[in-house]
């Protein structure tokens, strides 16, 4: 969905996973991508802020959950 461009679709599913798994990192990651593309960095960030005591996910995952954290940062920064 995300790659298709159905975003609120995406969202919705991503969401619904999340309540379901709350500390599945790969899904609140995930979720976190389709608020940052949907144009909601806030929620993106606290999303990403939520499960960032969970360690035990991969270091590939978090370089990519790090370098989404820094885009979001800069766009909260500059108003996107």
């Amino acid at each position: 969905m995300l790659r298709s461009g159905r975003l609120d679709e995406a969202v919705a599913v991503l969401e619904r996973a999340r309540a379901l798994m709350p500390a599945e990192v790969e899904i609140a990651f995930h979720l976190a991508t389709a608020y940052q593309r949907a144009g909601r960095a806030q929620d993106a960030l606290d999303t990403l802020g939520e499960v960032r005591h969970v360690f035990t996910f991969s270091n590939r995952l978090q370089k990519h959950i790090k370098e989404l954290r820094e885009k979001l940062n800069r766009e909260l920064k500059d108003g996107v």
